[in-house]
């Protein structure tokens, strides 16, 4: 076969994807089929939610490891065996406690709160107007597509003896964020597996 069939043996992805992956590492844009205004309207409005969710990676990640904020979420992670190494690689990140620090922060970069309420980043107050961010004072784990973007995140409670909050909380249902289409770190594993034709499957996030 070609460069393709070869990537995407690698990969363990389809033919169309390995186009598609090779295009976006090497910025080609790949010629566009005409689309109706409908999936015209639904390309921008994914495209903007994964450019969300990559700017929130990055700052629930720089808030772990640049900030001294993140200083309660480096203790639980090394305290749970997580070397600064995995944390790199998973790019794990930590969610300030207050209540609008990640929707002040997209919103000044151009974002809409309706925008970041889409990617299920932020919800609107029940008794107020405004939006208030969603995840608070939790370890935040990037969820990723097959092509490594985050599409989602799950969020773990640092201070567990609030009961009235979850332990563990995700991403609602998005236009990119399908949890039945989606394992947690296949984007990492999908060429050993392809390889040796097997995968250990765990339950959360830490297994």
């Amino acid at each position: 076969g070609n460069a393709f069939k070869f990537l995407s043996l690698i990969e363990n992805i389809s033919y169309f994807e390995a186009v598609k992956l090779q295009a976006q590492r090497l910025g080609i844009d790949l010629p566009a089929k005409k689309f109706s205004p409908e999936e015209e309207r639904r390309r921008r409005e994914e495209k903007a939610l994964l450019k969300v969710n990559e700017l929130a990676c990055n700052f629930y990640h720089d808030g772990l490891t640049k900030e001294a904020r993140g200083e309660v979420g480096r203790k639980y992670l090394a305290a749970r065996g997580i070397t600064a190494e995995t944390i790199e690689t998973f790019k794990l990140g930590c969610a300030p406690e207050e209540w609008d620090k990640l929707l002040s922060h997209l919103t000044r970069q151009g974002f809409s709160p309706q925008q970041l309420e889409a990617a299920g980043l932020v919800a609107k107050r029940k008794n107020a107007s405004g939006f208030y961010d969603r995840f608070r004072g939790r370890i935040m784990i990037p969820i990723n597509d097959v092509f490594g973007h985050a599409v989602g995140f799950g969020g773990r409670i640092l201070n567990s003896e609030d009961e009235n909050m979850p332990k563990y909380l995700n991403t609602p249902e998005t236009e990119i964020f399908n949890k039945r289409n989606l394992l947690f770190g296949l984007d990492k594993s999908n060429r050993i597996i392809g390889s040796t034709g097997t995968a250990i499957v765990v339950e959360g996030y830490m297994d």
